[in-house]
């Protein structure tokens, strides 16, 4: 069904029919954004259900054909827009998911922290220093810590320590504290990237 429970319109109405929505997600994104090239990817899928309401006008008048016989027809036609429809989906959300998603993950790589590269070398050096007094533990809530307060300094240093000089700790950790400093960094794309991993996820779960 549409928005706030209307009544739907013909054009839902063979939607629901044939891929079991109403509407195709983010079709009126802004012009040019991730989410607007998801929604247009879906053109074709459009095409396909205005050419099923064509041939089910084409059915209904001809006057060769019985009641039963313009059912049996339709029926066929649908089986057959249903399997179109189904294999642009697929493609559709291949495509999203192996190009367009992580296009937008590259664009949420964080930027160094600017700087005399000597005076930030003697700093990430003091930091690992202090890294080596600590745990694993302790090394990994100082790093999250760092990035939920707006700082990247001990992300950095860590990250960029040689072999085996600090502490080990769990990737996840790593991950949290990169996406926390991204998504401050680039928050339209965050925002973005969310809603469509949302739409791609929703949209194949239905």
């Amino acid at each position: 069904m549409s928005k706030m429970n209307m009544k739907p319109n013909e054009t839902e109405l063979l939607m629901l029919q044939l891929t079991g929505h109403a509407s195709f997600p983010y079709a009126d994104a802004r012009v040019g954004s991730a989410l607007h090239r998801y929604g247009q990817a879906w053109q074709g899928v459009m095409d396909n259900l205005l050419g099923f309401r064509n041939r089910v006008t084409e059915i209904n008048v001809d006057r060769f054909l019985s009641a039963d016989g313009r059912k049996a027809k339709v029926g066929q036609a649908a089986e057959q827009y249903r399997q179109n429809i189904h294999r642009m989906e697929s493609a559709i959300l291949v495509d999203i998911a192996t190009k367009l998603i992580p296009e937008m993950r590259e664009q949420m790589r964080i930027r160094p922290i600017e700087g005399d590269p000597v005076v930030k070398a003697v700093r990430a050096s003091e930091i690992r220093a202090w890294f080596r007094s600590m745990d694993n533990l302790a090394v990994g809530q100082a790093i999250i810590d760092d990035a939920s307060n707006g700082g990247q300094e001990l992300l950095e240093a860590y990250v960029g320590a040689p072999r085996g000089s600090v502490p080990p700790i769990d990737p996840v950790v790593i991950k949290q504290a990169h996406d926390t400093i991204a998504q401050r960094q680039n928050p339209a794309v965050a925002k973005e990237l969310a809603e469509l991993v949302d739409a791609v996820e929703g949209y194949a779960s239905c």
